[in-house]
């Protein structure tokens, strides 16, 4: 029983094994497989088999059919446990996929361990995990029946993208545009899809594009090539609307977003904010204004504090309004409320692009790396690899010491390249300046060549 948990096993799960099962003897059997040195105690209160040899001759011990009525019994006993214990839920994900979908016939059955499995590959994205996601939802699409794909297959999108696997990615998303009924089950995979052009640095031309396509389907067309008079005059329109306390104290009771097509439309507008700013294009400003126009008109969503932010960075690169875009910074991170994933977004923006012109360098450099830190680990690659950078660059023209700078960029960049291969690309383009500007003050070699050998060297 203890090899079809795999190699180690904690109490608490052996303790839940056995009163569900009614085995009640089962640690009296672990103490004696301890002491004849079957099994070692750790530190941390675990079990571990002594070694891989004495593993594999138990699970050989029994036939493959007693095998798998023995794993269908430690699911029956831990699955009502894995919905509120992410260790349990991973034991019983891991089981699921030994058991297999073949093995498997009743439909509710199937269904409940696709969700499971789906769950799973969620927590494990949040901890940037990207290959026991990937294993989680392969294993969850290897349970579904027709008529329940669409969040394994986004969700599979999303972890292969972050693997690099840009071709299983395609097809994840493929699968989806095939199989959807109507416009709405294609939204999520549009989104994955814009980030993904966005991501690749080279689309950012189709990318935005695609996604000006998609808003014009949920009602929201901006002219092809603005005037600057056009840009101008809706920037000081809807900054009317939201400066001054009594409009700041309006944006704060604003009730929750109700309509979807504009909550929809508010997601990929957060997103086209993103192509826009990295190809600097002239839609920035019309995109940020057109967020906080919908806003006050149908009520707060997420990402309204994300168009607000935006507009405060027009404000200030643009229009060279530092004090009112100081302050309308300031207004965004009270609106992003508690959500640290939405605040990662958020003080990037204000700490890394707005606040820099009001603030001491000194002042802004910890907020970089409490947001680097954060981004880290609620599995935010981008906005880790954004703030990392900046971190790096703002505490180099402040003086820092070079040595010490040097192993810090170098772990940031290392981090991102290991927990997200589709961004090393994005991560050699970030770093050859820094690493050229810190070379050439110690009198080493530069160049893009030791780009790589900079990121891995320092241990």
């Amino acid at each position: 029983m203890l090899s079809c948990l795999g190699s180690e096993v904690s109490l608490e799960v052996l303790a839940l094994v056995g009163s569900s099962c009614g085995n009640s003897d089962i640690l009296n059997t672990l103490d004696r497989s301890v002491a004849q040195a079957r099994f070692v105690e750790r530190s941390d209160g675990k079990y571990r088999f002594v070694h891989d040899m004495i593993l594999h001759a138990a699970q050989e011990a029994v036939d493959e059919n007693e095998h798998m009525v023995i794993m269908k019994e430690l699911l029956k006993a831990l699955l009502p446990h894995g919905y509120s214990d992410d260790t349990i839920l991973f034991i019983v994900v891991d089981l699921i996929s030994r058991v297999g979908a073949n093995r498997v016939h009743d439909s509710e059955t199937r269904l409940l361990y696709a969700q499971l499995n789906l769950t799973a590959a969620k927590k494990a994205t949040n901890t940037t995990d990207f290959a026991s996601a990937s294993t989680c939802v392969k294993c969850g699409i290897s349970f579904l029946s027709v008529g329940h794909w669409e969040d394994n297959y986004i969700q599979s999108a999303l972890v292969e993208w972050a693997l690099g696997n840009t071709e299983q990615m395609m097809s994840s998303l493929d699968e989806v545009f095939n199989n959807a009924n109507c416009f709405e089950d294609t939204l999520r995979t549009a989104h994955v899809k814009l980030a993904y052009l966005r991501m690749t640095g080279n689309c950012l031309a189709e990318a935005i594009a695609y996604g000006f396509k998609v808003l014009e389907l949920l009602g929201e067309t901006f002219p092809a090539t603005p005037e600057n008079g056009i840009i101008v005059q809706e920037m000081l329109d809807t900054k009317e609307l939201v400066t001054g306390s009594s409009n700041e104290s309006k944006l704060r009771s604003l009730p929750e977003m109700t309509d979807f097509t504009k909550k929809e439309a508010m997601t990929f507008l957060e997103e086209m904010l993103l192509c826009c700013y990295q190809s600097q294009s002239i839609h920035f400003t019309l995109i940020a204004c057109r967020m906080v126009r919908i806003t006050l008109q149908y009520g707060r969503t997420k990402t309204s504090c994300v168009g607000l932010a935006s507009l405060a960075l027009s404000l200030v690169t643009v229009f060279s309004n530092f004090s009112e875009g100081y302050s309308m910074g300031k207004t965004s991170m009270i609106l992003a409320g508690s959500d640290k994933r939405l605040l990662c977004s958020i003080m990037y923006r204000v700490y890394a692009l707005i606040n820099i012109w009001k603030e001491p360098i000194q002042a802004i450099l910890p907020h970089l790396k409490e947001i680097y830190n954060t981004s880290l680990k609620y599995g935010m690659i981008d906005y880790a690899l954004f703030s990392g950078m900046s971190f790096a660059y703002r505490a180099f023209f402040t003086g820092s010491l070079l040595q010490p700078l040097r192993k810090e960029v170098a772990l940031y960049m290392r981090s991102n390249v290991e927990r997200h291969k589709r961004s090393r690309k994005l991560t050699h383009l970030m770093v050859v300046p820094i690493f050229n500007g810190i070379s050439c003050l110690r009198g080493s070699s530069s160049g893009t060549e030791n780009a790589e050998k900079f990121i891995t060297e320092e241990q």
